[in-house]
């Protein structure tokens, strides 16, 4: 039986308020991090992870339920979310992460693309967003069913925070370290790791 993607639906002010609200990236590590806990709640039982850390580039490709293209629209807004409805009280989950953050966080450090081919559609879409999270534009896509996360230009509107950061290859430790402590507790899922367009973990 096909799996079926979740409808992204804004959450309640009230809900909204029960929570800590705040998602903080403030590295390659972090956005890896998020992206891989939104592939492994999307039950994707294969996950690629790609960084650039000169190029202040993440790129992370799972085979997952894929998200609708009616709801890319809303994917990256702050507070929307496909993992917690208005009736399910956030000490009720299971999912990784519920507060629809992550995503409406990179796109405001960095240039965040979506691509993702939702069972039930023809074929995937491809979104571009903007630093508020607001959809750029969405257009058709080939590929395998799954989603594509890419954010780049990492950081560049601060670059404080880069001069703050460590240097590439203590980056890509820190993402190894990320990979390593996902697959521990998710060994049945298929990892790769690339860095600099070269196999680092597999």
């Amino acid at each position: 039986m096909a799996r079926s993607p979740s409808t992204i639906r804004r959450l309640s002010a009230d809900l909204v308020n029960l929570m800590a609200a705040g998602e903080v990236i403030d590295s390659l590590a972090a956005a890896v991090r998020e992206l891989v806990e939104n592939a492994l709640d999307g039950e994707a039982t294969r996950i690629t992870v790609e960084i650039w850390p000169q190029q202040w580039r993440v790129r992370v490709t799972d085979d997952g339920v894929g998200i609708r293209s009616r709801d890319l629209v809303d994917a990256a807004l702050p507070h929307t979310t496909s993992k917690l409805g208005d009736g399910s009280p956030p000490f009720q989950i299971s999912s990784l992460g519920f507060r629809g953050e992550a995503l409406h966080s990179l796109a405001q450090v960095g240039r965040l693309w979506i691509r993702s081919f939702a069972s039930g559609e023809p074929h995937g879409w491809l979104a571009e967003y903007d630093t508020s999270g607001q959809l750029l534009q969405i257009t058709p896509s080939a590929g395998a069913q799954g989603t594509m996360v890419m954010v780049t230009d990492l950081f560049a509107a601060w670059p404080a925070r880069r001069s703050m950061l460590p240097d590439p290859a203590q980056q890509g430790r820190d993402v190894i370290g990320v990979i390593q402590k996902a697959s521990l507790t998710h060994p049945q899922i298929t990892w790769q790791l690339r860095i600099e367009d070269r196999s680092s973990l597999s």
